[in-house]
């Protein structure tokens, strides 16, 4: 399936493309060919529609979680921006984020394109002076990334997207999705 703004995507490949080109750290995503970057963004596409937005879906059917209406806490704007139908800029540039993390680490949770596991990189036992440690290849390492079902979302696309979220189905995440407090 071609990549289809409103079906399977919330930015056409020209808007990841121009997003990407401005970044710093895009280059692998950015050689890919078309149809990579194309399967990346559909499935940072996917990934996004797993969590649990604020407001209501604005289309029926349903197709994809965003256009919305819903309102809710901009942190960065310092107050409350009412959507109507609308898909945020943020979700634009959750979905390239994504992508751009899915083309450069393999997939959802760094696992090669071909989805099989691989290797985590983590030694079985790590020894320093009289120091030893066995049995670490078993071992889950954190990437600092808030998990849904079994599926990472990266630090950034979280940083994008956290004041969307419904907040209160974030009780493990460390604060993310959680309401900004500000005293001054």
């Amino acid at each position: 399936m071609a990549l289809t703004v409103g079906v399977n995507s919330y930015v056409d490949l020209i808007y990841a493309e121009a997003y990407a080109t401005e970044r710093d750290g895009t280059d692998t995503w950015l050689a890919l060919d078309t149809e990579e970057k194309e399967r990346t963004l559909v499935s940072a596409t996917d990934g996004l529609d797993l969590l649990d937005w604020v407001g209501m879906a604005s289309e029926s059917p349903i197709v994809l979680a965003w256009p919305r209406t819903a309102t809710y806490y901009d942190p960065k704007a310092g107050y409350y921006i009412e959507l109507v139908a609308e898909t945020p800029e943020a979700i634009k540039e959750a979905q390239t984020e994504w992508a751009i993390d899915i083309g450069t680490n393999g997939g959802f949770t760094g696992e090669d394109a071909g989805g099989s596991s691989s290797s985590s990189g983590t030694p079985d036992e790590i020894k320093v002076g009289s120091i030893e440690l066995k049995g670490l290849s078993g071992v889950q390492v954190s990437t600092g990334a808030y998990t849904v079902g079994k599926i990472d979302v990266p630090p950034v696309v979280m940083n994008l997207i956290d004041h969307l979220l419904v907040a209160n189905n974030c009780s493990t995440c460390g604060g993310i999705g959680k309401p900004v407090w500000r005293a001054w």
